[in-house]
């Protein structure tokens, strides 16, 4: 069991924080929600995203990352929140009618790339132990969610894409990213230092 001091709380408040804003913000903008242009907002969730998985994986203020001391695993956390940097990224490079199965070969790669990493970070934050409850399992099972999702899309087909589409497959991970922030949020709530006062009768 861990100690208290290695408890992660102001890691995972400001990494929760983060992943809540990031998530509603690719909410507002997958259902038209758009108080402000469209390219600001994503702009602003993907950097957000990213700044999350680095506090995350590498903690804040002296306390442990939530995937523990393993570089793999904090490598894998921060390359799974640069996907959506990466990826406005990828989309602002110009690229010619030429150059469309070489950007359909990277981005597919990427697709790939980021849900492995996904899964890399889920399981070693599982095995760190830092966590507790659900907690501890809830990145793996939005991996898990995202590997099928990306595979999904990488299979081509009309069939499959207009499936997606009916689904809403769009809201779906910016959902469960909000839902994994409310609940890292939540334990770094839970952890947080209380006054315990004596009450004598």
């Amino acid at each position: 069991m861990h100690s208290t001091t290695a408890r992660p709380r102001v890691t995972l408040l400001a990494g929760g924080a983060c992943l809540i804003v990031a998530g509603a913000t690719l909410l507002a903008v997958a259902v038209g929600v758009r108080p402000f242009p469209t390219v600001g907002l994503s702009v602003a969730s993907a950097v957000l995203l990213l700044a999350a998985a680095c506090i995350l994986a590498l903690g804040v203020g002296g306390e442990p990352g939530i995937a523990g001391a393993s570089r793999i695993g904090r490598a894998a956390l921060i390359v799974f929140g640069a996907r959506d940097l990466v990826g406005l990224i990828v989309d602002a490079i110009p690229i010619g009618p030429d150059a469309y199965p070489l950007a359909i070969a990277v981005t597919s790669a990427l697709s790939v790339v980021f849900a492995v990493a996904a899964l890399v970070a889920g399981v070693f934050v599982a095995r760190a132990g830092i966590l507790r409850g659900p907690a501890r399992w809830a990145l793996l099972v939005v991996a898990v969610c995202h590997a099928i999702i990306a595979a999904l899309m990488l299979s081509g087909t009309i069939e499959v894409a207009w499936f997606l589409v009916a689904a809403r497959a769009d809201i779906v991970l910016p959902g469960l990213f909000l839902l994994l922030g409310v609940v890292y949020l939540s334990l770094g709530l839970a952890w947080l230092p209380r006054r315990v006062s004596a009450v004598r009768r």
